[in-house]
């Protein structure tokens, strides 16, 4: 961790400075920088490789679960943890599908009832009696859930100090 600050910051400070201000000697550091990359880490880079290529062929959308699988079938056996991580590392991600959002609304003569004359929110002809249409109750002041109107919060304030009480505007 040292060497790896000082190999960064070499460019605007003397190493002999670093060195002697990190407390490491600079024999250490240059042998430290003449030295190749452990067995772990160059497997660690071809696999990375890899693992980019499946993720460039499969259009961005796998994760690391998937390219593991999809590692397993190409014959190289390694843990999912460590797929994980070296997509992490490469900055790579799946793409995650958009939500589907209808974008228009349906247009009937009634303003804005889907099926007119099935769910009718009157009273029946004669006045007395609620109008029955298809087994669903329906009178005045009942309204079928899918057709009221979503409410507006006037103000986040609790009636009578519980939490799950609001007051809302039609």
């Amino acid at each position: 961790m040292r060497f790896r600050f000082i190999a960064a910051e070499k460019a605007v400070f003397p190493v002999r400075v670093l060195c002697r201000t990190l407390q490491v000697s600079r024999a250490g550091f240059y042998a430290w920088q003449a030295r190749p990359p452990a067995p772990r880490a160059r497997a660690d880079e071809r696999l990375g490789l890899e693992i980019a290529a499946i993720h460039a062929e499969t259009r961005q959308r796998y994760g690391s679960p998937r390219i593991h699988a999809e590692l397993g079938e190409r014959g190289c056996r390694t843990g999912r943890k460590r797929v994980a991580r070296l997509m992490r590392v490469r900055g790579l991600a799946a793409r995650r599908r958009r939500r589907f959002r209808v974008t228009t609304q349906a247009r009937t003569g009634s303003g804005g009832n889907l099926n007119p004359g099935v769910y009718e929110t009157g009273a029946s002809p004669d006045g007395r009696s609620p109008s029955f249409s298809r087994g669903r109750r329906t009178g005045p002041g009942i309204v079928p859930f899918y057709q009221r109107r979503r409410p507006t919060i006037l103000g986040v304030v609790p009636l009578l100090g519980s939490p799950r009480r609001w007051f809302y505007r039609r």
